[in-house]
């Protein structure tokens, strides 16, 4: 039974890793040897063409569809998408992945390649662009385990070198002694791999659970990364979180009514809170009110009910008629003055003759008045010629008055013009009279009432729990030691 059991294990260990390794080295010498061919395909081309043509970037696009990432750029560094000048450099660069037993491995390499020809065709009647045709010759380099390799070859009927192109890598020369040419060439992808020991473990899955304790529910996640015993990998939430109360307690919130507040916004001890409205608490308001108030005997009135204003005055009673004084010419019959008649001679049936001289001896005044109330004295004036003669039969037949001048008291009509006068009279009594206001009367006092609130209380505590889970998984075991080789394959352009 024992050794049944080590023959088993025998072979476990065969299938599970001898075989393995086996494929493993295959598949990786093989697609090494492909991307050295594909490299030195691209590299060819690529100078055949003077540069990045039509016909290489078809290639280029088949190569890409096989895992194959390639991309030029010219000595500065700049990419290259077209045909290069004479003289000119291109780096090819590649990269190639491709899977293993285990995982994916990359392959990389860089190629050097000089333009030897001029804008890329040969001018009608140059073999080579007016250039000497070179020859070329391939060499390898010795196996190493070290990826920059310095070496020298001999170029047998070498005058002149013209280019060294790499398969993988790059290359420089670093100096020409006749037709000894010495290069180093560097960062090449490795030829070969020899195991030296060592074995591989596979990976171990297996699916694992978690739980995340949170006291806020927006803390927890919604994956985990786990890390354990080697297993590693990302668990997802898995089923409903769990919430559990750890204390505390919640108060609801609580409403009461208030009154009688002197602002509307309300606080208290207690923390009740709000903003309450206004009502009338007491007293009234009155509006403005006018009458109409006369025969006052001030402008300004003021009475005990509270009304005041500034009154018109008006004529309560009497008239008023102002005085007048005018130009009045008068005529009238009447007394006129005295007279003075000097006797010339007497007869005895005429009377004395006489001569009147001088008419108005003694100026007089007329009183004047009518029924308008105009009043005045005018002086008279005479309307009759101021001397005439004729018979005075009123003398008496005496000589005596021979001689004589006597006067008479004289009536006739006068013209007399003068200034008359109308006297006025005032007899008003005035009074005042007109609209009193009572102003508006406010007493009203405002209070404030309304519901308040105390807001809800709540100073429970939670435990929020979730439950993840997912694959984790153990990496397997790769102790496996290789001595890599790098080998180059140089081509040598030359004269």
């Amino acid at each position: 039974m024992s050794q049944m059991k080590s023959m088993l294990l025998a072979m476990l260990f065969f299938v599970g890793f001898i075989i393995p390794g086996f494929l493993l080295f295959f598949i990786d010498s093989t697609n090494q040897n492909a991307f050295l061919k594909t490299t030195k395909e691209i590299t060819e081309l690529v100078k055949e063409d003077a540069g990045v043509s039509d016909r290489v970037k078809s290639v280029v696009n088949d190569y890409k569809a096989k895992g194959y990432t390639i991309s030029f750029t010219n000595q500065h560094g700049q990419p290259v998408n077209g045909i290069a000048n004479y003289g000119d450099t291109i780096q090819v660069h590649y990269q190639y992945t491709f899977k293993s037993v285990f995982k994916d491995q990359t392959l990389e390499s860089s190629n050097k390649v000089f333009i030897l020809k001029r804008n890329g065709e040969n001018r009608p009647g140059w073999e080579n662009g007016g250039e000497l045709q070179p020859r070329s010759v391939v060499k390898l380099t010795t196996e190493s385990k070290n990826a920059t390799h310095e070496e020298t070859f001999v170029i047998p009927g070498m005058t002149q070198l013209k280019s060294v192109t790499s398969n993988t890598g790059s290359v420089e020369v670093v100096r020409v002694e006749g037709n000894r040419v010495t290069v180093r060439a560097t960062n090449g992808s490795p030829s070969k791999k020899v195991q030296t020991g060592g074995t591989v473990m596979a990976d171990d899955t297996k699916i694992v659970t978690d739980s995340i304790v949170k006291t806020k529910a927006s803390d927890l996640p919604n994956s985990k990364e786990y890390s354990q015993d080697g297993y590693e990998g990302t668990l997802t939430r898995h089923g409903e979180m769990k919430v559990k109360q750890t204390g505390g307690e919640y108060i609801p919130a609580q409403t009461k009514e208030v009154g009688n507040q002197t602002s509307p916004n309300y606080s208290d001890s207690e923390g009740f809170k709000g903003t309450l409205e206004r009502y009338l608490h007491s007293g009234k308001y009155t509006p403005e009110q006018s009458k109409f108030v006369t025969g006052q005997t001030s402008a300004h009135y003021s009475d005990s009910e509270g009304y005041r204003g500034t009154l018109s005055q008006y004529v309560a009673s009497g008239s008023y008629s102002p005085g007048d004084t005018k130009y009045f010419h008068g005529n009238g019959y009447g007394f006129i003055g005295y007279t003075k008649f000097q006797v010339r001679e007497c007869g005895n049936y005429k009377g004395c003759l006489f001569w009147s001289y001088d008419g108005f001896e003694e100026a007089w005044l007329v009183d004047y008045s009518d029924e308008l109330g105009y009043e005045g004295r005018l002086v008279p004036i005479k309307t009759y010629p101021p001397n005439y003669s004729g018979f005075f039969n009123e003398l008496p037949r005496d000589n005596y008055y021979l001689g004589r001048t006597i006067q008479f008291p004289t009536y006739g009509n006068y013209y007399a013009p003068g200034f008359i006068t109308k006297p006025g009279y005032d007899t008003r009594v005035f009074r005042y009279q007109g609209i009193v206001t009572k102003p508006a009367e406010d007493t009203r006092v405002y209070r404030y009432g309304g519901k308040v609130t105390k807001p809800a209380v709540d100073t429970r505590t939670y435990e929020y729990t979730q439950e993840y889970k997912g694959t984790a998984t153990k990496k397997g075991l790769d102790t496996r030691t290789y001595d890599t080789y790098y080998q180059y394959r140089l081509t040598f352009e030359y004269e």
